[in-house]
């Protein structure tokens, strides 16, 4: 009830700046793939870390890989990370929501990809699960369910149908090293495998959705069962490049470190050179909890290191400004000069401009501890 008369009684602060120019910007992998050229003097890479497909995956060779930061979905619930040694791409994901234990499917993530080759295949996703406690048994699971035309693969240990088509808990993965989670639990403790009969030229969604907090997600692999052995699978997934794109645009090339993530590739598509649309892809998010879980610690406002000039405003109900910057390299903290800040909600302005392009966007952002 409060903020509408406050977001008419503040005035938007600054209607036309200039940012800090030659800006540093360490940049992360955008939510979608774009065409852009630094400015000139800038120390802006013109690399983006494993762009990902804006449209869809192609199997080739009887693989299909998909990098799980890559989607186009809305992370919600999940949270990007570099922490764990030996990842792919750009970085992994872990989930935050639920318990340790277990919960209902959380923040779905969607992943499409076409089939050129039919068969039988399976399913393993490269993941760890980062344990609280000394039981191993927690923290190692998620939900999968997969749409599209195509029947249960064929073996005894093989899924029925139904458990494909809907949500099903998929666990797995390792504490202390980059494992895979391959196998389905069906009701009664039953065991089974994610082995799925693709027809050729058919396009696929695989959602997968959060159910134990703390799992990590590095990658998503389909492969062709009877041109890989079990071995040959593991490699596969440990070492082959992302697959490319139907729209042409291409998702491969380089792999993480254990720190910073590494890699990339120059003149990807997306938008392409529309500011317009590369504008309409930066979303701030509305909560920000610095507690040190390394959880939601900053403020995440998605893509706009990606963009020529802004800067970013943060105020407090009385219109004092608490944070701001033209280089969100560093983003907000919660802090104001390095103190922190108490519990609310505080309200931003975002300054942006991209190859003459400008617009302005507002909106409040809850801080909690």
């Amino acid at each position: 009830m409060q903020i509408l008369p406050l977001m008419v009684m503040i005035p938007f602060l600054k209607a036309d700046i200039q940012p800090t120019k030659h800006h540093r910007v360490e940049r992360e992998t955008p939510q979608v793939a774009v065409n852009y050229s630094p400015k000139k003097g800038s120390k802006v890479s013109s690399k983006i870390a494993r762009p990902w497909c804006s449209d869809t995956y192609d199997e080739k060779d009887g693989l299909v890989i998909m990098e799980m930061e890559n989607t186009t979905s809305d992370l919600d619930l999940w949270v990007k990370k570099t922490n764990m040694a030996n990842y792919r791409g750009s970085g992994h994901l872990e989930f935050t929501g639920n318990s340790i234990t277990n919960g209902p499917p959380n923040s779905p993530l969607e992943y499409k990809f076409k089939i050129n080759t039919a068969g039988e295949y399976r399913l393993w996703l490269r993941a760890h699960k980062r344990l609280e406690t000394d039981r191993e048994d927690l923290s190692n699971d998620c939900y999968v369910r997969l749409a599209g035309d195509y029947t249960a693969g064929t073996g005894e240990k093989d899924a029925p149908l139904d458990a494909l088509q809907k949500d099903t808990k998929l666990f797995g993965g390792k504490a202390d090293e980059w494992g895979v989670a391959i196998q389905l639990d069906l009701p009664g403790g039953i065991k089974k495998e994610a082995v799925y009969t693709f027809k050729a030229g058919e396009t696929y969604t695989l959602t997968i959705s959060g159910r134990s907090k703390n799992f990590n997600i590095d990658r998503i692999m389909f492969y062709k069962r009877d041109q890989f052995k079990y071995g040959e699978a593991i490699k596969a997934i440990d070492e082959n490049e992302e697959s490319s794109c139907s729209d042409g645009s291409s998702a491969g090339g380089g792999s993480g470190s254990g720190g910073s993530g590494g890699g990339g590739s120059t003149d990807t598509t997306g938008t392409g050179n529309n500011p317009a649309s590369l504008l309409s892809l930066i979303k701030a998010r509305n909560m920000i909890t610095p507690n040190g879980d390394g959880n939601n610690d900053i403020w995440r406002i998605d893509n706009i290191t990606l963009i020529d000039n802004y800067e970013v405003i943060v105020f407090n109900k009385a219109g004092q400004v608490v944070f701001r910057t033209a280089d969100y390299a560093t983003p907000w903290d919660g802090t104001q000069q390095g103190n922190p800040l108490p519990q609310g909600v505080y309200y931003y302005n975002l300054v942006l401009e991209h190859k003459g392009v400008k617009e302005k966007k507002s909106g409040y952002v809850t801080l909690l501890r």
